[in-house]
Order: structure tokens, then C-alpha cells, then sequence
């Protein structure tokens, strides 16, 4: 009862840290901050922020020759995404502001307003650049992405997007792309119909990374104030924060990787903690990364072999679409390699991919009690096709 009550107690002061609220942000914008060359023939500045706003609300700032000309009544395209249809001259700089000092009306579903942004762009003189002149490869690359879709793309049928359309659809204004980076942002905008994460471009040169989506999850933790609250503070590792409080071990997890070093002080602190009658596990904050890594630390929990997880593999040659199901199983780690005591474990929406797996991992022990919001899941396992114009897309291959 003394090791629950402690339990319990230590939880009970972390709780206002698990109800953290935080103010919106924005997180994209159309065109983006700072653009020169802007097509003066866009009708629409667009903003997305990182969580669910208040509809009818909003502080568009500015004024003067550097504040766009209105054309029609602001709006929310839906709950992330913001629009104040404009008329643009051409050649022309702009400046306004999403919130500031003197108007906060843009507001989140949680009551907080919308740090201010800034945003400036210039226009350009609104002639068109002759067509196809990024690369002659375009038109293979995009029929290969569209294959890719169709056949490779294990989660294709989540959004209900009717693929083979969408591709038809956007394919002229795809190949009008007059450079690299804006066939990569277009061809982008067209898988963004999947709402995945795990799908995106990189042009392999550069490395640069053109994401299709970005999720709004809001962190339902506040690691600084964690810290605050801990005794004996210890970081040994960027991303891992371990300490006590009332007498139960801490240990915060904001990614994992498969490094000697991590992997050391992992075991290091689960024997420390071996010594305390229980600990909290956060992994709020971890959006993933080396499963082999949290299968290793996972493995300290687990007392028996258990399948985690049951994964296929997408292959439309197959008479279902799918191949056979492959069962992932966990191992423990030999007796001495236990931590045997009360665990929970603090989850939320950041947590996705290989954390996701590391949480049915621990969700196998009878000794771990999970505790938190719902987690983003997304297993994805994606793999990387290198196309014939200079990019890599990456595409998820598994459910």
C-alpha cells in the first residue's frame, strides 16, 4: 500500500504538468515568410497552425501600401487552417501580421491565443516561365510516384482518396513545375491527400525534405516543468531525463535511438531504479525512432515472449492486395536483466511509429499500467525509391 500511495502521490504532482496547455503557432504558411518572385495572380494568403482554432475569429495585423488588398471575407478552411482571400499587385512587397501586441483574435479550441507571426513576401512581375524546363524526367518521375501509390502504398485506402484521379487530375499543373524544388512542393501537395506522415519527398542532392503533412498534435506535457519537480536531475544523453520524486523513479524518453551510449545509460538507470519500489516512464514526448532501441529497453519489463504487434505488407500481385500477416514478437531479458516493481507509463498524441511500438511492447507486461492521452499510432516501416529526376520519395509499406 506504501509503494501504491508514493505512486500515486508522485503522480498527483505531475499532474498539472500533464494538463499543460499551449498556445497555437503556425506552422505553414501560403506563400511562406520571406518568398520573393510570389505569383501576384494568388487569391489566397493561407495559414495552418499546429492545433484546432475558434472558428469566426482572427487578427489579420497591418496596414498601409504593405497590407494586401482584401478580397472577400476572411474564413477557417477547417479547424488548422486559416484564409484571407486578397487581390496582389505585382512587383510588390507585403507585410502582416496572424496576431499581434494589439489583436490576439486568432484562438485555440483551448482558450489560448496564437503566438504572433510575422509574415512578408514579394511578388513577382507575374510573367510565365516557359514549361518543363526543370528536368525532362518529371513526367517518368510522376507516373512512378503515382505507381508507387497505387501498388506500394500501404495505408492508400485510409483517406478514401480516389488516387488514380487525383494523379489524372493534377498531372499538367504537376509538369508545369518550372523548377526542382516546386515539382517536389507540388507533386507533395498531391500526396497530401493521405494525411500521413511517413510519405514525403527528398531531393536527393540537397537532402532537403518535402513533407506532405504535418500533424496537429497537441503535447499534453511540459518536460521543463518536469525537471523542476525532480530530485537528483540527471541527463546523461540528449533526450533522456531521469530523476525521483517522492521516492519513484523518473525516467523521460524524447526519442530513441540505437546508440552504445544510450543504450548503456538506459540499463544503467533501470538498475538505479531497481532499488526504488516503482517508476514512471514518459515517453510523451517520443515520436519515434530505432525500434531495435526500444525494443532493448523494453525488454527489461517483459516477463515472458510476447507478439506485440501483427504487421502485412502491401503487394497488389497478391490475390488480396496484402502479404501473410508476420507476427513481432518481444523477448525478455534473463531474470537478473528485470526491473520487477510497479510501472506506469505517461503516453500521449506526439507519441507515434517506433515509440507506438514500444508501447505495445510494455502494454505485454502485467506490471505496467499505460496513462495519458491517445497515442498517434502510425507503424509505417517506410522505404525509400529513388526516382529518375533527382528526388527519393518515401513511401510507408506496411500496416
Amino acid at each position: 500500500m506504501k509503494t501504491l500511495n508514493n505512486l500515486l502521490g508522485a503522480l498527483c504532482l505531475l499532474l498539472p504538468v500533464l494538463a499543460t496547455a499551449q498556445a497555437p503557432k503556425v506552422i505553414r504558411t501560403t506563400p511562406e515568410n520571406g518568398a520573393r518572385d510570389v505569383d501576384p495572380d494568388l487569391t489566397e494568403i493561407i495559414v495552418v497552425f499546429d492545433q484546432p482554432m475558434r472558428d469566426k475569429t482572427w487578427s489579420w495585423c497591418g496596414g498601409g501600401e504593405q497590407f494586401p488588398e482584401i478580397d472577400g471575407s476572411p474564413s477557417f478552411r477547417n479547424p488548422t487552417t486559416a484564409v484571407l482571400p486578397v487581390k496582389l499587385r505585382t512587383q510588390h512587397s507585403y507585410s502582416l501580421g496572424i496576431n499581434c501586441p494589439a489583436a490576439t483574435n486568432f484562438i485555440g479550441q483551448n482558450g489560448m491565443p496564437a503566438k504572433p507571426f510575422p509574415l512578408q513576401f514579394t511578388t513577382g512581375s507575374g510573367e510565365k516561365p516557359a514549361l518543363a524546363v526543370s528536368n525532362p524526367n518529371n513526367a517518368v518521375a510522376y507516373r512512378a510516384v503515382r505507381d508507387l501509390i497505387l501498388n506500394k502504398y500501404s495505408h492508400y485506402e485510409r483517406t478514401g482518396t480516389d488516387w488514380e484521379k487525383a494523379f489524372s487530375d493534377s498531372e499538367k499543373w504537376v509538369l508545369e513545375s518550372p523548377t526542382p524544388s516546386e515539382w517536389g512542393r507540388r507533386v507533395a501537395e498531391v500526396l497530401g491527400a493521405a494525411e500521413d506522415v511517413h510519405l514525403y519527398l527528398l531531393e536527393s542532392e540537397t537532402g532537403k525534405v518535402y513533407p506532405t503533412h504535418r500533424r496537429n498534435a497537441v503535447v499534453n506535457g511540459d518536460q521543463g516543468a518536469v525537471k523542476l519537480r525532480l530530485d537528483g536531475l540527471y541527463q546523461p544523453v540528449d533526450g533522456l531525463v531521469a530523476g525521483n520524486i517522492e521516492g519513484i523513479g523518473y525516467i523521460g524518453i524524447n526519442t530513441w535511438g540505437n546508440s552504445p551510449e544510450r543504450a548503456v545509460a538506459l540499463d544503467q538507470l533501470v538498475q538505479f531504479a531497481k532499488q526504488l519500489p516503482a517508476l514512471i516512464i514518459d515517453v510523451r514526448l517520443n515520436g519515434g525512432g530505432s525500434e531495435t532501441g526500444a525494443r532493448e529497453f523494453a525488454k527489461w519489463f517483459i516477463t515472458e515472449p510476447s507478439v506485440y504487434s501483427k504487421n502485412r505488407y502491401r503487394d497488389s500481385s497478391a490475390e488480396d492486395g496484402w502479404t501473410g500477416t508476420i507476427e513481432r514478437i518481444i523477448e525478455p531479458n534473463p531474470e537478473e536483466k528485470r526491473f520487477d516493481g510497479k510501472v506506469i507509463l505517461l503516453q500521449g498524441p506526439v507519441c507515434l511509429s517506433s515509440n507506438e511500438s514500444f508501447i505495445l511492447m510494455m502494454k505485454q507486461s502485467p506490471n505496467v499500467t499505460t496513462m495519458g492521452a491517445a497515442t498517434g499510432g502510425s507503424s509505417a516501416n517506410p522505404k525509400e525509391h529513388e526516382l529518375p529526376n533527382g528526388f527519393t520519395v518515401v513511401v510507408p509499406s506496411w500496416q
